[in-house]
């Protein structure tokens, strides 16, 4: 008797979890391909470019310290947190350690 509740409410429970998140991206690695004013064009792993848009909120992060969007340079592997519209930069967290200098 509780598999035939347990089963089916499982199941439904996962249904409803896959058309929640709605197919959105909310991370994306990768290595800069460009910067410019507003954008970040990222390589992925499978070939593929994502174009993403970078604001005044977005914020950058190098080596667990606070980095700017001129840290940003073209090779540099990068980790993006996206937001729900899956194209916009909260975080960007670059590859490599900051001076301290």
């Amino acid at each position: 008797m509780i598999r035939r509740i347990l089963v089916p409410s499982l199941l439904l429970l996962l249904a409803f979890s896959a058309f929640a998140h709605n197919g959105h991206v909310h991370s994306l690695l990768g290595t800069v391909k460009s910067v410019q004013t507003g954008q970040l064009v990222v390589a992925k792993a499978d070939g593929s470019e994502m174009t993403v848009l970078l604001t005044d909120a977005t914020r950058y992060e190098m080596g667990g310290q606070t980095a700017s969007r001129t840290d940003l340079a073209t090779g540099t592997r990068v980790s993006v947190h996206l937001a729900d519209d899956s194209k916009t930069a909260v975080t960007v967290k670059i590859a490599g350690a900051k001076s301290t200098q």
